[in-house]
């Protein structure tokens, strides 16, 4: 049995989503809000 195998677990969707926002330089939606409510008040 190989050990090594065992430590590996697949990607959760909140670190697959982290990679995605990153790649496209993509911002936080919540980041998006407050920035929108900054400019309009």
């Amino acid at each position: 049995m190989c050990v090594a195998g065992l430590t590996k677990r697949p990607k959760t969707a909140y670190e697959h989503a982290r990679e995605l926002r990153d790649g496209y330089e993509y911002g936080e939606y919540s980041d998006m809000v407050f920035g929108l409510f900054k400019i309009l008040s």
